[in-house]
């Protein structure tokens, strides 16, 4: 499947032939001036929206396109997901199950880093008081530890086991 979202539409097209399986219109558009955030699943699609009188994010049901549900939040900047929840980043960090759209946990995390999520891990940079990279749980939002960095609005790469860090001023670090 190659999946589409415009400010108004949702689409599903066969990868190989190119045919539409199904078009939805979006419940909650999105701005015309910002292109909508996109994150998939084999079961949901995720849709953040933001538009003159609400933002938030949507999830559509892969197979049929469906809306199984909409829950508003603050702006959403970055969105990762898994089977089992939506992480959204803007000026906090915030994870929604991936069923109900109930909030599962919320952190006060300024900054601009996109959501990492690997193995047991969701990693976040947090530059309230000062840039520090944090490992929460997934589903609690606990944290399980944090190590002072430099600023990076990048985010977090893990690649076999190694965890990368390109600094604002453009500097790659291993950690």
């Amino acid at each position: 499947r190659l999946l589409a979202a415009t400010d108004r539409t949702l689409s599903c097209y066969e990868s190989s032939s190119g045919r539409t399986l199904w078009e939805r219109p979006l419940e909650s558009r999105t701005s015309i001036y910002r292109k909508p955030l996109m994150r998939c699943t084999d079961s949901n699609i995720f849709i953040a929206f933001d538009n003159a009188k609400k933002k938030g994010v949507s999830c559509y049901v892969a197979d049929t396109g469906r809306l199984k549900w909409e829950q508003t939040t603050a702006p959403v900047s970055h969105l990762a997901a898994t089977d089992t929840a939506v992480y959204i980043r803007g000026r906090s960090a915030e994870a929604l199950d991936a069923d109900t759209g109930r909030s599962l946990w919320r952190l006060d995390a300024a900054g601009c880093s996109p959501i990492t999520v690997s193995g047991e891990k969701v990693y976040l940079i947090d530059s309230t008081d000062r840039d520090r990279l944090m490992a929460v749980h997934p589903q609690t939002g606990r944290t399980l530890w944090s190590q002072p960095v430099v600023r990076s609005c990048s985010g977090f790469v893990i690649e076999d086991g190694m965890g990368f860090l390109n600094s604002i001023d453009g500097v790659l670090y291993a950690l």
